[in-house]
């Protein structure tokens, strides 16, 4: 938890120092992010892995709303895994460098596992599967901050940056 507190700290300064807090132009769009996990909360108390280290690089080709994306972790049930995802943005408000966005990706999940029956669930049973994931957040000049929810298990806060 200490390492990806000093890593929110960091970003947070990225952000805010004169190489990331110029303005845009149309020479140099943005067309990376880079985002990690910040919190992760469970509803149930079931053993779930609260810290996945989730890695996330989204490309935005063209700067526009598309985007593709693939993000590594480690489940609920401490299972390295993957999802690999194209994606939409769309624009709730804005104002000046403050913008809130909310995001639908959809793609393919592998590394769920059932461990020859150790879970019960029916995401461990498919193993690999197709998956719809909203989400919600907001973008402050380059720092970017994205709430997805875990179906009904939890939710999940990412941070980081775009460039």
């Amino acid at each position: 938890m200490h390492s990806k507190l000093a890593i929110l700290l960091l970003l947070i300064l990225c952000s805010t120092s004169s190489v990331f807090a110029q303005q845009p132009t149309t020479d140099k769009p943005i067309t990376f992010s880079l985002q990690t996990d910040i919190v992760t909360k469970h509803w149930e108390s079931k053993s779930y892995n609260e810290d996945p280290n989730l890695i996330v690089l989204e490309y935005y080709p063209n700067n526009n709303n598309k985007l593709y994306g693939i993000a590594a972790f480690k489940n609920s049930f401490y299972q390295p895994s993957w999802y690999i995802y194209t994606a939409k943005r769309y624009a709730l408000y804005e104002y000046h460098d403050l913008k809130f966005r909310w995001k639908l990706t959809y793609g393919i999940v592998h590394g769920y596992d059932d461990e020859n029956g150790k879970y019960d669930g029916f995401i461990n049973k498919l193993g690999t599967f197709p998956a719809i994931l909203p989400t919600i957040g907001f973008n402050y000049k380059h720092l970017v901050v994205e709430l997805f929810p875990l179906a009904n298990e939890g939710f999940l806060i990412t941070s980081g940056i775009e460039f």
